[in-house]
């Protein structure tokens, strides 16, 4: 074992390197979205189902509309839509247009943590993959003194705070794989139907007065998000007008996420994602010093 310390010291190293861009947008997009249970977090208001389908129906009579937003308070929907169909935020009661849909930071977040913005989830995957390897080889470098030192304080965190910082990349890990995460009813696939067909749908056979988002999903079918707290509970309707209910986000989606019990659960999620951040930047910084005395060694 001895032999590989160099091989394995050396692969850790370049590893991090190579992916660590990629690392670093993760992580900082991932240190937002741990908010977003926390600034979630409450009870919504009850939603008049009867209302709403009319305001939307006003608001979207093209039957345009992809996702539908519900504020918290029940006041308001936002909607997006690709092409020319309706979009921005809406009255819940009459379905005027009452501006455009505030920037969204969350969604962003989203967008970068989960692709980079430009499609990229592959390379998402293959960074998180990367990273679950990068503290397999930390181990198997052993225990090592601990010093007052970048280096020290960077094997310091490896040691120390490793089921923290391996949380979310070993959740992420599972999830890109669906692995742990729930199981989707079996459907066929086909064209979605409008969102206020949706809503009309699951008012007859569920409670949706603690409706949040309704969103165009995977062939063909609409999902519902009821918040039902702490967790939420989502369903489908298919294109054939079936209403099936889904097993649930699932522990491994909601423990890389911070959904498993509101708010708590949110800082939790930032505050285990901070050591990975440390070990990121400490190892950076340790190879950077070590680059720069051996330049000027020579």
């Amino acid at each position: 074992m001895r032999s590989l310390i160099p091989f394995l010291t050396q692969a850790h190293r370049w590893l991090a390197l190579l992916t660590a861009p990629v690392l670093l947008l993760i992580i900082l997009s991932g240190l937002v979205l741990a908010f977003k249970p926390v600034v979630e977090a409450g009870a919504r208001a009850p939603v008049d189902v009867a209302s709403l389908s009319r305001a939307l129906e006003q608001a979207d009579p093209g039957h345009k509309a992809g996702v539908m937003s519900l504020s918290s308070d029940g006041t308001r929907f936002v909607l997006s839509s690709r092409g020319t169909g309706a979009m921005g935020e809406f009255d819940a009661q009459s379905g005027a247009r009452v501006g455009a849909a505030g920037f969204d930071l969350f969604g962003l977040a989203r967008n970068l943590h989960t692709n980079l913005l430009v499609g990229a989830g592959w390379l998402v995957t293959l960074t998180t993959s990367v990273t679950v390897i990068l503290f397999l080889s930390g181990f198997l470098l052993g225990w090592r003194r601990l010093r007052n030192t970048l280096s020290g304080w960077h094997a310091g965190l490896g040691w120390l705070a490793w089921p923290l910082a391996a949380l979310t990349p070993v959740t992420g890990l599972m999830m890109a794989f669906h692995l742990g995460t729930a199981s989707l009813p079996y459907y066929e696939a086909g064209r979605p139907l409008p969102l206020v067909k949706v809503i009309e749908i699951a008012s007859q056979q569920v409670d949706l007065s603690k409706l949040a988002q309704v969103r165009t999903f995977r062939g063909g079918a609409v999902m519902l998000t009821v918040q039902d707290e702490p967790r939420a509970a989502l369903y489908l309707v298919t294109s054939a007008g079936e209403l099936l209910r889904s097993g649930g986000p699932g522990w491994v989606r909601m423990l890389h996420e911070g959904t498993w019990a509101g708010a708590f659960s949110g800082l939790f999620t930032f505050v285990s994602t901070l050591p990975l951040l440390g070990l990121l930047l400490t190892g950076l910084l340790t190879w950077w010093r070590r680059h720069r005395l051996l330049n000027a060694a020579l």
